[in-house]
């Protein structure tokens, strides 16, 4: 991954005059501009999005202002920021910008002034869509989101697949909860988590905030016209600030009562099997 980010930054950076490093190859005797590479120390795995880790990109210019050296950023973010690579061995990532390493800083050994940027990059799974099963209930609510987005939102559910198109939306199941009301009805409630990921931070807030707001005005979404069946919305609540990736801005929970509990049950726990949620 971290070739492939290198490749791509001395292909779409030209002020830096192909010199991106790895952190051995850079310092005394390299003449700024340049960029080093550096792998974080996070790393983490989510079944909704793929391996995850943290790779940190170092602009270094000579001394001269912060405001040069904030011009190289801004060109590193908006090169690396929300973009799909491939490496060599046709891995597919996206690369996600997550705020500044630390402050300023001067390297007087390198002569060189630095402030690093710190990415989360996601390599994305490989979905056969003909062998997915997901909740009846997670579809009903992308369905409805479909409808209130517009055509161009792509609303994935459970998993991105590789190759996603921004501005997306995707719904999976957080969690399940049923209680028995007497001896023959159930009350079934399940929790949603949306990830939405647009072109950019406004696009982003302003599809997360038309959903939640849909939702707390619409208090019930269909799960099935035909049938008459109907979830009712509960508590929708945005956070904006939240990763996208990690944690999701969106949090609603659905509740249907049901005396036919294993028709609402059973897919969730073919699903909580196979990604492996508690």
């Amino acid at each position: 991954m971290r070739e492939a980010i290198r490749l791509h930054l001395i292909e779409n950076i030209p002020e830096i005059n192909e010199q991106c490093f790895e952190p051995h190859a850079a310092g005394e005797g390299v003449d700024p501009p340049y960029l080093v590479v550096r792998q974080g120390t996070d790393v983490e795995d989510s079944p909704w999005a793929g391996f995850r880790q943290i790779i940190e990109v170092w602009p270094y210019l000579k001394k001269t202002s912060f405001g040069d050296l904030d011009k190289l950023n801004k060109k590193v973010i908006e090169v690396l920021d929300q973009q799909l690579l491939t490496t060599e061995t046709g891995e597919v990532f996206s690369c996600l910008y997550q705020g500044s390493v630390g402050g300023d800083d001067v390297v007087d050994e390198w002569d060189a002034i630095t402030r690093g940027l710190r990415f989360a990059v996601v390599a994305i799974h490989h979905v056969n869509k003909t062998e997915m099963q997901g909740d009846p209930w997670v579809e009903a609510t992308a369905k409805w989101s479909e409808g209130i987005l517009g055509d161009k939102w792509t609303v994935y559910r459970d998993i991105l697949p590789l190759g996603y198109q921004r501005p997306a939306l995707l719904l999976r199941l957080g969690g399940l909860e049923t209680e028995q009301r007497n001896r023959s009805l159930f009350e079934v409630r399940k929790q949603v988590i949306g990830h939405f990921f647009g072109s950019d931070a406004q696009e982003q807030i302003l599809g997360a905030a038309l959903i939640t707001e849909a939702l707390a005005e619409a208090i019930k979404i269909p799960l099935s016209i035909e049938d008459r069946r109907f979830l009712t919305v509960q508590n929708p609540r945005l956070n904006a600030g939240a990763n996208a990736i990690t944690n999701g801005q969106l949090n609603v929970t659905f509740k249907r009562t049901t005396s036919r509990i294993s028709q609402e049950v059973t897919p969730i726990r073919e699903i909580f099997n196979r990604f492996n949620i508690h």
